[in-house]
């Protein structure tokens, strides 16, 4: 018997073995890749679905905001009525410890505008569903009581009183994109 030619044998069959385990190896890698880049496509997918489905699950409510719409145009601030935006006398007239419970109502409607456009421009809302939803409400809203906000800003010396609900309407005005997604790396 010739063990030189066994060994012979025997090294071709283990090459044969290892260049099938190399060649079973890279298939499963390759798979490996498929799977995990389907996997990050469905994560992503579900990030957006997420953000689409906060639009309509949470804030506003429509019937808070018709609640709180209906008893401001029920005042002089005629919410729903107005056909411009707040005047001067009208934010002076606001002012008044009278007309406290028309003031606290409206500072409540402003801080739901403001607490969902804080979602919308952190990406925890899809911005796209909501302009869909609320672009013209927004816009007019916050035509109607800017005065109003100038007001609050000047009197608490602060820019960032509604500064959300500013930065999502004019940046809707001109399609732009959000500043800022959550969970987004910089």
């Amino acid at each position: 018997m010739d063990w030189s030619l066994l060994f012979q044998g025997i090294i071709a069959l283990a090459s044969i073995v290892g260049v099938s385990s190399i060649i079973v190896a890279v298939k499963q890698l390759r798979t490996m890749q498929r799977q995990s880049e389907t996997i990050r496509h469905q994560i992503k997918d579900s990030q957006e679905w997420n953000r689409m489905n906060s639009a309509f699950l949470h804030l506003p409510k429509v019937h808070e905001l018709n609640d709180l719409e209906s008893e401001l145009n029920a005042s002089f601030v005629k919410l729903i009525d107005r056909k411009g935006p707040l005047t001067d006398d009208e934010v002076d007239e606001l002012c008044k410890p009278e007309n406290n419970r028309i003031m606290i109502l409206l500072k409540n409607y402003l801080n739901m505008l403001e607490f969902y456009c804080t979602a919308i421009n952190f990406g925890l809302i899809e911005d796209s569903v909501a302009k869909a939803i609320y672009r013209y409400k927004f816009d007019r809203h916050y035509n109607e009581l800017e005065p109003y906000i100038i007001h609050l800003r000047t009197i608490q010396n602060s820019k960032l009183i509604m500064c959300e609900l500013q930065e999502t309407v004019d940046r809707w005005r001109v399609d732009r994109p959000p500043r800022k997604r959550y969970g987004e790396k910089k």
